[in-house]
């Protein structure tokens, strides 16, 4: 299932970079936190390509599987950006 739960967290880093994106537009300065992000975002995009070379999606139930891995994810990102 890493291959689920790196796919979500690769798109919300990609969300975090278009937000700092538009505080650049405003103003702010946040290259350090910009190329942090790259950085944390290509190391989970590592991940799922090394997941999809060993053939993650052909795991039992692989389809089902991901679809919860990636709503849970999902939601604990959701929960994160409340709290």
């Amino acid at each position: 299932m890493t291959e689920a739960v790196e796919s979500v967290i690769t798109e919300h880093y990609n969300d975090q970079l278009r937000t700092l994106g538009e505080w650049r537009e405003a103003g702010v300065e946040e290259e350090e936190l910009r190329r942090l992000f790259r950085t944390f975002r290509d190391d989970e995009q590592g991940h799922l390509e090394e997941a999809v070379r060993r053939d993650a999606h052909k795991a039992p139930f692989y389809t089902a599987l991901s679809a919860v891995v990636k709503a849970g994810c999902s939601a604990a990102i959701a929960v994160a950006k409340r709290v």
